[in-house]
């Protein structure tokens, strides 16, 4: 059996890419027998880099949440303007879209997997055209990591086989804002990056930070962000080694750079910064701190951030991203009380301070994390819910999850 996981890397911070990972781990753990293959969407229609390349420019220069929503709407609304609904069920395919597809429909052709996972909505449906160019007759599985994405329209595939989401809520938005049939959207669970099933060394479970052996560790995580995180280091100054600050700038050294500045003006020794980690090297760090002194994470609202800060048990402390994809992750932490979440560095200081003077705060955000962990990243459960949904397609038992009514 050959199952194909197609994703992107180029939209966001290899987010999606990661996700893919991780479900390529889970199918090849449940199905050993089985060819699991992961590729990039990007390496076979080379314009979603170009796409990629608009969003991560469009981020970085807009001057506001606001602003930033408003110009990648317009990239969504080009999109869906470019592959209309229905697009990819035309038989023939249009003659551009065949055009723009030949590669990845040679791939297909000559790959001939029993099952393709698309992990976005958009990529879903170019697997199901190519698929169809190709002559294959493969069921495509919807694998959503984010259900916030399907206010596009140019992310709806009623094609798919199964569409699969992480959380009831999102089962129920899909469900609503597509009108697919219930039993066409399935609720699985979070595949956590950092389980052991992908990262084998590491110990789980991962919920206790235990006994405090030393300074208490706050992350600060800067991705997308800008000098209001540099800001935060400033503030933090004044308690000087009886804290341990880690300041990761991602991919942005300068900003990094003036983190460096601000630490090696003040004479602290146990502070350091980094402009890139990889993933281990992060799961890592968060490991670490929490067994030594117990941490805190600082860093934006976004879904990713927050399920795999929550499986290590590490308060949050959170800045809305002000993208509407993505608030759904940060009422989860208030609903749940995993975290603080604000809408400005200015309003964040003070409740970190608060927190920070009194233990005791964070030992009752523990709490409600283990919670937490237990009902909704039991990743045995998880595992056992993607396998089961995959049997079901490949025997079948799954029909195309056309719009209801």
């Amino acid at each position: 059996m050959k199952i194909l996981v197609v994703s992107m890397s180029t939209w966001g911070e290899m987010g999606n890419w990661l996700s893919g990972r991780s479900l390529v781990a889970v199918l090849a753990s449940s199905f050993p027998a089985a060819e699991v293959n992961q590729v990039l969407a990007e390496t076979y229609v080379p314009c979603f880099a170009e796409i990629g390349a608009d969003i991560k420019r469009i981020t970085r220069a807009s001057g506001s949440p606001e602003e930033r929503f408003e110009r990648y709407a317009a990239i969504m609304g080009e999109l869906d303007r470019r592959y209309p609904q229905g697009v990819e069920s035309a038989a023939p395919l249009a003659s551009a879209l065949a055009a723009e597809l030949e590669a990845f429909t040679e791939y297909l052709r000559a790959a001939a997997p029993d099952l393709i996972i698309g992990t976005k909505g958009l990529i879903c449906r170019i697997c199901v055209a190519a698929a169809r160019h190709a002559g294959l007759s493969v069921p495509v599985i919807n694998y959503i990591t984010n259900h916030g994405h399907f206010q596009f329209r140019v992310h709806h595939c009623p094609d798919a086989a199964l569409h699969l989401v992480r959380f009831a809520a999102g089962q129920a938005y899909v469900q609503k804002r597509c009108g697919f049939r219930p039993e066409a959207v399935r609720a699985v669970g979070y595949v956590v990056a950092a389980q052991p099933l992908l990262h084998p060394t590491r110990a789980a479970p991962l919920a206790e930070q235990g006994e405090v052996r030393g300074p208490l560790s706050v992350i600060i995580v800067s991705n997308r962000g800008g000098t209001e995180y540099v800001d935060l280091v400033r503030h933090l100054v004044p308690r000087g080694n009886s804290i341990q600050v880690t300041f990761i700038a991602i991919n942005d050294p300068d900003l990094c750079a003036q983190a460096e500045q601000i630490i090696a003006a003040s004479g602290i020794t146990n502070w350091r910064t980094a402009s890139f980690l990889t993933q281990e090297e992060f799961f890592g760090l968060l490991d670490q701190t929490r067994t030594r002194g117990g941490s805190v994470l600082v860093s934006k609202a976004s879904p990713n951030s927050i399920f795999e800060a929550a499986y290590f048990g590490i308060p949050m402390f959170l800045i809305r991203t002000g993208l509407p994809m993505e608030e759904w992750g940060a009422d989860v932490v208030i609903e749940e009380k995993i975290g603080y979440v604000v809408e400005s560095m200015a309003a964040l200081m003070p409740v970190l301070d608060r927190c920070l003077d009194d233990r005791e705060r964070l030992a009752q955000t523990g709490r409600h994390l283990q919670s937490f962990i237990a009902r909704y990243l039991d990743q045995p459960r998880t595992i056992e819910l993607i396998a089961g949904a995959v049997r079901d397609v490949l025997s079948g038992t799954t029909a195309a999850a056309r719009a209801a009514g």
